[in-house]
């Protein structure tokens, strides 16, 4: 409880100030106070969901950002794979007509025609 409302209550117990009048000056010191308070339950609540939104866009921030290198470091192991494979059998064979870098590219290109077509 503040100091006014404390000095409000005093004076009604010393009888220096009616029941009524304690009334008045408590409802007018309540009233100051929520006019005085920027933090209402509604600022509050937004602020609540600012922060709620925030941390969902961080999160999906993350997951995108980790989705990007797994597919990122997927792809280099894929085509560093397929370099050793090409090296491997164009030593074997000399001329080579499947080449995997090829077979790669056709595999995304129907990958991506697929994706497109939903």
């Amino acid at each position: 409880m503040n100091a006014a409302k404390i000095k409000v209550l005093e004076l009604l117990a010393d009888g220096k100030i009616t029941v009524d009048e304690a009334t008045l000056l408590l409802e007018a010191i309540g009233q100051e106070t929520e006019t005085s308070n920027p933090k209402t339950t509604k600022t509050v609540d937004e602020e609540e969901q600012n922060d709620t939104a925030q941390e969902t866009q961080t999160a999906i921030e993350d997951f995108v950002r980790e989705a990007f290198q797994n597919v990122t470091d997927t792809v280099r192991k894929g085509v560093e794979r397929a370099d050793e494979q090409w090296k491997k059998t164009k030593a074997h064979e000399g001329d080579v007509t499947n080449n995997p870098f090829q077979q790669l590219e056709k595999s995304l290109r129907e990958i991506s025609e697929h994706l497109n077509k939903r």
